[in-house]
């Protein structure tokens, strides 16, 4: 495990920056909720892209039938890619998991006068899932391909691949029990865009997939101090 590091209170990018580590005592209980759609679909098509050093899945908004989707209060944002990082980033009461996965949703929505909440303060809103590995027989060769050819030659594979389905047809069933808080991205400018939900229950991955994340060596961002930022949690 690696050890438990804050940035500096003066950090040069903001006072809202993200990951930060999750702790239940400092988080007020709310009763929001989260609904998806087209996260059950049978294939999610896309190319393995780098940008900063960073790598990601960029989904295909012509080849998939529907990009995922998700309603939060009165804030709707549609799925654009997933970030993967290996270990965590986000911690859990000081706790890390062999992986976090990062579902990054455009907001689309607009402000509506008289809806119960306002619209999100951001324009993007991403889900962070924790995930451990499992043995798992899940098909990930071309995903897992993909990395290897962008590992071993530094540009993506020109083929299209298919993110693991299996993992986008577990996360809706996490959607009960949740963290809410305002923060950043976690690489590039670490630009403070970002609306984050961060699901309490973790998923299964295959080993191999993960060994393949680990392979990247993306950097791991040090967690970010809370600040003065609310934290929310839902569900139990």
């Amino acid at each position: 495990m690696r050890e438990v590091q804050v940035a500096k209170l003066e950090s040069v990018h903001g006072t809202q920056q993200s990951p930060i580590n999750i702790t239940a005592r400092e988080a007020f209980s709310v009763a929001d909720k989260i609904a998806g759609t087209g996260y059950n679909q049978n294939s999610f098509k896309g190319h393995v892209v780098e940008n900063a050093e960073h790598h990601y899945f960029e989904l295909s908004e012509r080849d998939n039938k529907k990009l995922p989707s998700v309603e939060f209060r009165s804030t709707r944002a549609v799925l654009k890619s997933i970030h993967f990082h290996a270990p965590s980033e986000h911690q859990l009461e000081g706790n890390e998991y062999d992986a976090e996965f990062h579902f990054v949703h455009d907001i689309v929505s607009k402000e509506v006068t008289g809806n119960a909440h306002v619209q999100e303060p951001s324009t993007k809103l991403v889900i962070g899932v924790f995930a451990n590995a499992v043995k798992s027989a899940e098909e990930i060769a071309s995903f897992c391909n993909s990395l290897k050819v962008l590992k071993e030659t530094g540009k993506p594979c020109p083929k299209e691949c298919e993110f693991p389905a299996k993992i986008l047809n577990d996360i809706p069933s996490k959607f009960g029990s949740f963290f809410h808080y305002r923060g950043s991205l976690t690489s590039g400018e670490h630009l403070e865009i970002v609306s984050w939900i961060v699901l309490k229950e973790a998923i299964g991955v295959s080993s191999d997939l993960l060994e393949e994340i680990e392979s990247l060596d993306q950097p791991t961002r040090e967690l970010q101090l809370l600040n003065r930022r609310i934290l929310l949690v839902s569900g139990t």
